[in-house]
This record gives C-alpha cells, structure tokens and sequence, in this order.
C-alpha cells in the first residue's frame, strides 16, 4: 500500500555538508522515488565546480543564485542535465533554493582541473 510522508519544517535538521552551505533532506530518493533537498548558501558563498549524475532542478526561494552573470531571484529555477559541471555562489543577502532530482543522487564529482576557475556560463535553454 502507498504511504504518504510528511516533512514538518518545524521538524527539520540542517546539515553541514561544505563550508558555509546547510542542507535539509525533504526525500532521501530511492530508484523510483524523487530525491527533494532544501539548501542554504551563506552571503557571497560559493560552490565548487563539479557534477552529478542524475538531472536536476533548482528552485530558488529567498535571496539571489548568481550564474555568471546571470543572477536569479526568488521563483527562478535552473535545469542542469546530468553530467554538466557547474558551479554558482549566493547574493549579498544568501540563498535558499530547492533541489529536486528524479530518483536518488548520491554522485557528487567535483571537477579535477584548474581550466574552469571562472563560473560556468549561462546554461542555454533548450
């Protein structure tokens, strides 16, 4: 039988994963279960270039995601394909974003080389 599961913001635990980013897990995913993340990125903070396997989709709930020069506001949302390296940092006030992959993603591939120091450039629309 389906089970429904709730996750209770009062109820959440935000999790230390890199220097000053915080994630709390809404789904875990499995094979046939969507995975579902809140993240938080401290002012000014930003990731490393890297990948993951799976596609993914970023929504952004409060402050800025800065692509480049590409800089996103709350209800803006960002698809990148699995395998695409990437990398963006939080506006001058941080970043609350969702993260929503199709099935669980625990691929996590920062990029080796030194070639991509600058941030990944807009990802074009299909």
């Amino acid at each position: 039988m389906a089970r429904i599961e709730i996750r209770d913001v009062r109820d959440a635990e935000w999790v230390p994963k890199e220097k000053g980013i915080l994630f709390n897990v809404h789904s875990e995913g499995s094979a046939d279960v969507p995975e579902l993340m809140e993240i938080r990125l401290r002012p000014n903070e930003s990731t490393v270039v890297h990948s993951h396997d799976e596609h993914e989709i970023m929504y952004v709930v409060t402050g800025e995601m800065c692509f480049g020069s590409k800089v996103l506001g709350p209800g803006s949302s960002v698809f990148i394909p699995g395998g695409a390296f990437y990398t963006f940092s939080a506006g001058p006030e941080g970043l609350q974003f969702l993260n929503f992959r199709p099935r669980q993603d625990l691929t996590y591939t920062p990029l080796k080389s030194a070639s991509l120091a600058e941030p990944v450039p807009e990802i074009p629309r299909a």
